[in-house]
């Protein structure tokens, strides 16, 4: 229950936190004026705050207009209902924290840093969970993500890894805020903070920024170049090896470390591990910032406690090695080393490489809690914004592997008192997504936030196919044999290959806007029967009974002056460009639950466009129009006239994403569906890359009996 306050608390905390949800505690009586109450609630709050132009010389005062745009899309969400969403893929945990004493709710998914997503019914991946959030919140949000580090111009270095899983995409999805040179220049960053935490990447090519960093660090990063990068630890000594072991252990950059391994013990592990917090420069600088420097300092004490037997045992193991090759002033010879001590070396040193990314992993998690408790300087640094925000961080997310997740959530609830408002936790070996059904959507849209009752409903999965189950027939009565409106189905067989047919075609073209060579590929699925119930059931009106078909073309490398747009007149994609190697037009009826239902023949039919996309695309490697890294755009849609097209576009969407497919423009998706319930046509606009239509061609089970169909058309 919220306690009763005056409008000028209310007032001030909407000020203080940018949530324009706080709104919903301000006096009923004035519910009909709110927005006018809450102008002038920010009219009468001046912003302290400036910003300096004109090579710093001039100060401009900031007005309060990112806290206006907050509260316009407070009213916004109260005239418009969102849909809500059942599933979040992609992280496997999911937990709310509140605190009343603090002024804070965060949100704190954790992930198992893989790829794949799990496939139930109303799921949203989410980097377009998060791309929507930011676009449709009424609070402020600060956004804290597992990215590397990005401080050029402070800490003289900056580092993206070349990787491509979920966390790259949301930090390509958003490097835009977290650069600021790039965020003043984009509007959409205005009502977010984005915070990098995986301050424990660095160049791996020079020097300049590693001075920056603890030697343990440093030396897990010559460790990940030489052992797992360059495959350096062979099964006999070198010069080569020789020569980066003497880099290694002698280099002034790693000194520290290498010394703690010579010479260190339990009773000198708590100076090591502090001077280890001191010379990473960015993070002693964020500590000495925060306004919880004292508990997270004794928080992170606590965490390398935990660490410290694997830390030291291993040390000692190395010792012994180092000690073998070395003489009285630290001379090396490693030559020294048997055949079985060098196999041991090597064995223990990536050993120590795990324990030091674990180590350096409780300098991550007390980076990210300095930032999330630190009051920022919002006049005074170089790169102040030019539009107002709020002091401190009080709208939160924390997407980062679970590992942080969890440190995180106990600092939280160990030492700061946070209440669990909402939970979700799955099993990281099978669970790619989390359940939100008991979460308050949309999200930060009450304060304080509200708990919602626990749905205990088992999602449907794709994992559940209608192969799984075996129809029982009971045998027919002379009472139904004799009533017209029963009949006997066909077996699936026998309709599959007498009264369907694959036709598929394939020819090269020249392009009458860029006058380049083009290759064209069409697939489609005929019905060849006479079944007049099926064909009034399937809703089919063109002369031909295509039931699916797909329409590609495949563009050269030399077109690059197009852009890819999306058509707000027609709501559908207007044209490409140089990425986009294939456009395709996907038609497919046949995800229809009424018509399967009907007709259960048809289960084993509904990815026949996948089938021919993959064919085609197989087609389009051969002529060398695309590589397996390039992208395939992709049109979806139903056949035209199709009774129940609201229904199978959704379905059909679903099955391209479980390939690697995504939406390109999700924030148009719940208006297209809504067009076609209407009445109105429409595609939606999907990409995906060739290397995920090929890799994923188990993911239906159907698969074989499309391929017998292919073989056994005739005119194929």
């Amino acid at each position: 229950m919220v306690e009763e306050q005056t409008i000028e608390y209310w007032c001030d905390m909407m000020v203080k936190t940018y949530n324009a949800s706080i709104l919903d505690n301000f006096p009923t009586s004035l519910k009909l004026s709110l927005q006018e109450e809450a102008k002038q609630c920010v009219e009468s709050k001046p912003n302290p705050n400036y910003h300096k132009s004109f090579f710093g010389l001039i100060k401009k005062k900031k007005n309060r207009n990112v806290l206006m745009r907050l509260i316009n899309n407070y009213v916004r969400s109260k005239q418009i209902e969102s849909p809500t969403i059942d599933f979040i893929g992609g992280p496997h945990t999911l937990t709310l924290h509140w605190s009343a004493k603090y002024n804070k709710i965060i949100y704190i998914f954790g992930e198992y840093h893989r790829n794949a997503v799990c496939d139930y019914d109303n799921m949203i991946l989410v980097e377009d969970f998060i791309r929507l959030l930011f676009r449709r919140s009424s609070a402020f949000i600060d956004c804290f993500l597992e990215i590397q580090m990005h401080t050029k111009g402070k800490y003289d270095h900056r580092l993206y890894r070349e990787q491509i899983d979920r966390i790259d995409n949301l930090r390509n999805q958003n490097v835009k805020c977290v650069d600021s040179s790039r965020r003043q220049e984009n509007r959409e960053c205005d009502n977010r903070r984005v915070h990098f935490i995986d301050i424990r990447q660095n160049s791996q090519t020079t020097k300049e920024g590693l001075n920056n960093m603890n030697s343990s660090l440093i030396l897990w990063h010559y460790l990940e170049i030489y052992i797992n990068e360059q495959g350096m630890m062979g099964d006999k000594i070198n010069d080569t090896i020789v020569s980066v072991f003497m880099f290694i252990f002698i280099d002034y950059t790693t000194k520290f470390t290498v010394d703690f391994i010579l010479y260190g013990s339990k009773e000198t592990y708590e100076a090591f591990y502090e001077k280890e917090i001191e010379t990473h420069k960015l993070l002693n600088h964020e500590l000495s910032k925060s306004t919880e420097e004292s508990k997270i300092r004794e928080f992170a004490k606590e965490e390398f406690v935990k660490k410290r037997d694997a830390f030291i045992s291993i040390s000692y193991k190395i010792r012994t090695y180092l000690t073998k090759c070395s003489d009285e002033n630290l001379i090396y010879d490693f030559y020294k080393l048997s055949v079985d001590d060098y196999s041991n070396f090597c064995w223990y040193l990536k050993e120590f490489q795990y324990i030091l990314i674990k180590f350096n992993s409780i300098l991550v998690d007390i980076y990210t809690l300095a930032r999330m408790f630190k009051k920022f300087e919002l006049n005074h640094t170089r790169n102040t914004r030019k539009t107002d925000e709020p002091k401190e961080p009080h709208n939160i997310i924390m997407y980062s592997g679970d590992a942080h997740s969890e440190r995180v959530r106990h600092f939280l609830d160990k030492k700061l008192e946070f209440e669990v408002i909402s939970e979700s936790k799955g099993d990281p070996r099978l669970d790619f997504c989390v359940d939100i059904r008991h979460f308050e959507q949309p999200f930060f849209s009450s304060w304080p936030p509200k708990k919602m009752p626990r749905i205990e409903v088992k999602p449907t999965s794709e994992e559940m196919l209608p192969s799984d189950f075996q129809i029982q027939r009971e045998p027919m009565s002379e009472e139904m044999l004799s009533n017209p409106k029963f009949e006997i189905e066909p077996t699936s067989e026998e309709m599959l290959l007498s009264d369907f047919q694959i036709q598929t075609t394939s020819m090269n073209e020249i392009d009458e806007e860029t006058e380049l060579d083009v290759l064209k590929y069409q697939g489609m699925l005929i019905y060849k029967g006479s079944d007049l119930d099926f064909i009034n059931r399937s809703g089919i009106r063109n002369n031909d009974m295509i039931l699916s078909n797909i329409d590609i073309t495949f563009y050269p490398e030399q077109i690059g002056s197009y852009t890819y747009l999306y058509d707000y007149t027609y709501r559908k994609t207007k044209t490409y460009n140089a990425d986009y190697k294939g456009l395709v037009r996907i038609n497919n009826s046949i995800h229809s639950e009424a018509l399967i239902r009907r007709f259960p023949f048809l289960e084993n039919l509904k990815h026949v466009d996948y089938v021919m996309l993959f064919l085609s695309v197989q087609k389009a490697l051969e002529s060398k129009f695309i590589t397996h890294e390039s992208n395939i755009v992709i049109d979806i849609s139903t056949s035209y006239n199709i009774k129940n097209e609201s229904e199978c576009i959704p379905k059909l969407v679903e099955c391209y994403e479980k390939i690697g497919f995504r939406k390109m423009f999700p924030e148009h998706y719940e208006d297209a569906i809504k067009r076609i319930v209407k009445g109105s046509h429409h595609y939606i606009p999907m990409i995906g890359t060739v290397e995920n239509i090929i890799e994923s061609w188990d993911t239906f089970s159907n698969l074989s009996v499309l391929l017998e169909l292919f073989l056994s058309s005739t005119n194929v």
